[in-house]
């Protein structure tokens, strides 16, 4: 009697694990799967918005009327279009082209007047397993991949710039930095002075309260409790 139960016993855990199993292995294919889709949103987007004289813009308003600008950096995966909504929630989970998706879309912080144009410019953006969005931005915390991969695009409506980046930070998501409405000198110099106090790492001299800047964040790794920031200069 005894060893049936065990029998019967020992079966029904072997169902339980390969049912655990089974759930997993579909779980995983759907996460790929839709890794993928995504990646092919932002894939199409590239083709259309792209032409031999630069970007459509039109085109590509045609799509999202959010539509602000366009990043690209260097060696990595980052080369998405950039958007500003009403709130900072809009596009955590909703791709470019208005469907729904995981990897979000990158967006300045919704209290930007000028993007930019002011001293701190904020772009958010998931950090994918798979390296979309802004997964490519830990890579920025290895000095000497800094200092090698520091030149990226940004390009605009109403023309195209450089960026340099001049400091990479692991900060909090409350940390002052977030600030996109700095109103004068006084506030610009204390920003800088925070960047320079904070950072791992940066470049003092490109650093100046007059300068226009753009702050690259995104989710930590390993940490998610924490930001992961590159902060570029723009180049006029």
């Amino acid at each position: 009697m005894k060893r049936r139960i065990r029998k019967a016993a020992g079966s029904v855990i072997l169902c339980c694990l390969v049912l655990i199993a089974v759930i997993s292995l579909y779980n995983i294919i759907k996460i790929v799967a839709g890794y993928a889709e995504q990646r092919n949103v932002y894939e199409n987007t590239r083709k259309t918005a792209r032409t031999e004289e630069g970007i459509d813009w039109e085109e590509l308003a045609s799509i999202n009327s959010d539509v602000i600008g366009w990043i690209r950096l260097p060696d990595t995966n980052i080369d998405y279009p950039v958007v500003q909504g009403d709130d900072n929630s809009r596009y955590l989970n909703v791709l470019f082209d208005g469907t729904q998706g995981s990897c979000g879309t990158l967006f300045a912080d919704f209290r930007q007047e000028n993007a930019f144009h002011e001293t701190n410019t904020i772009i958010y953006g998931h950090n994918m397993k798979d390296g979309s969005m802004f997964g490519g931005l830990k890579k920025f915390k290895d000095r000497e991949y800094f200092e090698e991969h520091g030149s990226f695009e940004l390009l605009t409506p109403g023309g195209d710039y450089k960026l340099t980046a001049v400091a990479v930070l692991v900060i909090e998501p409350t940390d002052v930095l977030y600030n996109p409405c700095i109103e004068d000198e006084t506030a610009a110099e204390a920003w800088v002075s925070r960047v320079v106090s904070e950072a791992n790492f940066c470049t003092r001299k490109e650093l100046a309260a007059d300068g226009h800047y753009v702050m690259l964040s995104t989710c930590s790794t390993p940490d998610r409790n924490l930001r992961d920031v590159v902060i570029a200069r723009v180049e006029v």
